[in-house]
């Protein structure tokens, strides 16, 4: 609508705005207002093609941003994983173009990603500031994260968990799964809540009523072995 409403203006030689632009800035605008109505598709979206094409329509986007503050582009066909390490990659990128020390400060960037991005999160980010950083550059950074993945890929002297009282000697560095969500994350179990209530009530059924079929059914079901045998071989006494 907005661009329908300029495209409009434009062409009708009654534009209020005239004289707020020169020739070049309204060149701009019209030919931005062409490609946007050329490849325009429904739901007020469109399509860009090329990098190029790409490359000249954010600059406009940019140059008179209150005309398209309602327009966001965006990167189609990928998942969200992808466009959040393309954004912060891409980030990174443009802070370390001032050849200045850089502090990077991100919070909880592997929310989006998949385990097994996640596992390799904290390498990638290394590997990339190193592949674009100078050699004179310092660079400092300051993660926020829920993955134990990330903890197990930082030394203990790099870390501090809000609200815990851990010990200095223990170290979460290449520690295993169970070990970082119970010291690191301060879990209760290192399971849902819903199984777990579920396996008291088998405890609690097998000393009341002993073995059953539905009980058994339910142990059946139970995807760590050593729980299952244990249940398995509990009776009423």
């Amino acid at each position: 609508m907005i661009i329908d409403q300029f495209y409009y203006l434009v062409n009708v030689d009654k534009f209020n705005l005239y004289e707020a632009f020169n020739d070049n800035d309204l060149y701009e605008l019209t030919q931005a207002c062409y490609f946007i109505n050329k490849n325009s598709e429904s739901r007020g979206e469109f399509n860009i093609s090329s990098y190029q094409e790409f490359i000249g329509i954010q600059d406009v986007f940019s140059k008179f941003s209150n005309l398209f503050e309602s327009f966001d582009i965006k990167w189609n066909g990928i998942s969200s994983g992808q466009y959040s390490m393309l954004t912060l990659f891409s980030r990174i990128n443009f802070e370390f173009n001032s050849n200045n020390d850089v502090i990077i400060i991100i919070d909880e960037g592997e929310i989006n990603l998949h385990p097994e991005w996640q596992r390799t999160y904290i390498s990638d980010l290394i590997d990339f500031i190193l592949s674009i950083k100078e050699e004179h550059q310092q660079v400092k950074l300051i993660l926020t994260s829920h993955s134990p993945f990330v903890l197990s890929d930082l030394p203990m002297p790099s870390i501090n968990i809000v609200g815990s009282d851990i010990e200095d000697s223990t170290s979460l560095f290449g520690a295993n799964i169970y070990d970082i969500y119970n010291k690191g994350f301060m879990l209760e179990k290192t399971v849902g809540q819903f199984s777990y209530g579920k396996i008291e009530e088998i405890i609690e059924n097998i000393k009341i009523n002993g073995h059953n079929p539905e009980t058994d059914k339910l142990i059946s079901l139970i995807g760590d072995k050593f729980i299952q045998d244990i249940l398995s071989n509990l009776d009423s006494d």
